[in-house]
C-alpha cells in the first residue's frame, strides 16, 4: 500500500518503521481525524535508538524537535483534527548553564512544549491531568513526590470534531438536589440584583439547563454533566520494559471525543456528528449510507497501547517508531488480538527513508 493510500486503505492497523518526523513527511495533508501520542520524555531515558527523541543537550532543543513533529502531525491532521499529547516533567541533574537549569530545578517541559506549540499555529484548548493512583516511589525528603503527567488537547482549527457526550460523566446527586433547590433561582438575592456575582446568576442557568434536561430524560436514563480535566488512573503494567507505557484507560477518552464512534464518510473520510445520545447524521453531502473507521494516528507507537484501544473501538491505526523491539511487540499483540476479533492481519511495513516509504 501507498502512502498516499492510507486514509482509503482497507487495512485496520499498519505500523511504519522510522523516526517520527521523516515517516510524517511522506503522508498526505489531512489524512487523520485525531492523533494521540505520548513522546519519550526529556533525559528521561534511552531506547538505543538512531534518531530517537528526548536525547538533546538542552530543554529547548528537545522543545525545538517536538514542535517540529508536532508541525507534521497538524500538517497530516484533518481541518476538524485534534490532538492529545500526554507529557511529563523531570528535574534537572547539573547545571546548564545556556538553559539557566541548575541541579534539582524542575524543568518545566510541558507548559514549554505547550506554550510552544500554540505559538506554532496550535489551538491549546486543555490542560488534563492525570492524576497517578499509583506513582512510581521515590526516596527524596525534600519535596512532595511527584504524581501526575499533563494531558494537553490542542486542536488544529478553531472548530474541530469533539464529541462531548462520549466521554460525558454521570451528574453528582448533590448538583440534581441543588438545582430544584428553592433557592436555586428566584429566591437567590443576587437573582435580580447587580450587587451580587454574576457567577451566582450563572451558576442558576446551569441549573435551570439542567432541570430541563431531566425533565426529557427517557425512563432508566441517567442525567450526565461535562467531563472534568483531573482524570485518576493507574500507570499501565511494565511488560517489555517499557517505563513510558500509558494506561489504556487513559486513551480511551481521548478516542472517543476525538474521533466519531458511529465512524466516517467512506469517500470523503468527514465523521459523522451525534444528533443526540442514541442518533447520528453524516457531516458531509456525499449521500453514503454506511462508514468506516475514523483514522487515528500515534507517531510514537511504542508497546502499542493507542493500537490496542483503536482495535477494541473500532478506528483503524497507523502507528510509528524508531524502535525494532517495540514494533515487533505492537505486531505481535495486534496480531493476536485481531485473530481473536476477526479483523484480518496486521500491516507491518518497515521504511527509514522518505525515498523508501515512497514506495510502499
Amino acid at each position: 500500500m501507498k502512502i498516499d493510500g492510507i486514509s482509503t486503505g482497507l487495512f485496520k492497523f499498519k505500523l511504519l518503521k522510522g523516526s517520527a518526523e521523516t515517516v510524517l513527511k511522506s503522508i498526505p495533508d489531512n489524512t487523520f481525524h485525531m492523533c494521540v501520542t505520548s513522546p519519550p520524555y526529556w533525559q528521561q531515558r534511552d531506547y538505543q535508538s538512531e534518531g530517537q527523541l528526548g536525547q538533546e543537550s538542552t530543554p529547548e532543543e528537545y522543545v525545538e524537535s517536538l514542535v517540529a513533529i508536532c508541525r507534521e502531525v497538524k500538517r497530516v491532521l484533518r481541518e476538524d483534527g485534534t490532538f492529545w499529547l500526554n507529557i511529563g516533567d523531570g528535574y534537572c541533574s547539573k547545571r546548564i548553564k545556556e538553559s539557566g537549569l541548575k541541579p534539582k530545578d524542575l524543568v518545566g517541559i510541558p507548559w514549554a512544549v505547550a506554550f510552544a506549540l500554540r505559538k506554532d499555529g496550535w489551538y491549546l484548548r486543555s490542560d488534563i491531568i492525570w492524576e497517578k493512583k499509583n506513582p512510581m516511589p521515590e526516596s527524596t525528603r525534600s519535596r512532595p513526590s511527584k504524581s501526575h503527567e499533563h494531558l494537553f488537547l490542542l486542536s488544529k482549527s478553531e472548530k474541530y470534531f469533539y464529541d462531548a457526550e462520549a466521554i460525558a460523566e454521570p451528574q453528582k446527586e448533590i448538583s440534581i438536589k441543588r438545582a430544584f433547590s428553592k433557592n436555586s433561582v428566584d429566591k437567590r438575592k443576587d437573582a435580580n440584583s447587580n450587587e451580587y456575582a454574576i457567577s451566582g446568576k450563572s451558576q442558576d442557568k446551569t441549573y435551570e439547563k439542567l432541570r430541563k434536561t431531566i425533565s426529557n430524560l427517557a425512563p432508566g436514563e441517567v442525567p450526565t454533566c461535562n467531563k472534568k480535566d483531573v482524570w485518576t488512573l493507574a500507570t499501565a503494567d511494565n511488560k517489555i520494559q517499557h517505563f513510558a507505557m500509558y494506561p489504556e484507560r487513559l486513551v480511551e477518552p481521548c478516542i472517543f471525543a476525538g474521533s466519531s464512534e458511529k465512524g466516517c464518510c467512506p469517500k470523503c473520510q468527514s465523521p459523522w456528528v451525534r444528533e443526540d445520545k442514541k442518533n447520528w447524521s453524516p457531516s458531509c453531502e456525499c449521500g453514503e449510507t454506511e462508514t468506516v473507521g475514523c483514522m487515528i494516528l500515534d507517531p510514537f507507537n511504542g508497546s502499542g497501547t493507542t493500537g490496542r484501544v483503536c482495535k477494541n473501538f473500532n478506528r483503524k491505526y497507523v502507528g510509528i517508531d524508531v524502535s525494532d523491539k517495540y514494533l515487533k511487540y505492537a505486531r505481535d499483540s495486534f496480531e493476536l488480538s485481531t485473530q481473536d476479533m476477526g479483523l484480518g492481519d496486521v500491516v507491518v511495513e518497515e521504511a527509514n527513508t522518505v525515498e523508501e516509504l515512497k514506495g510502499l
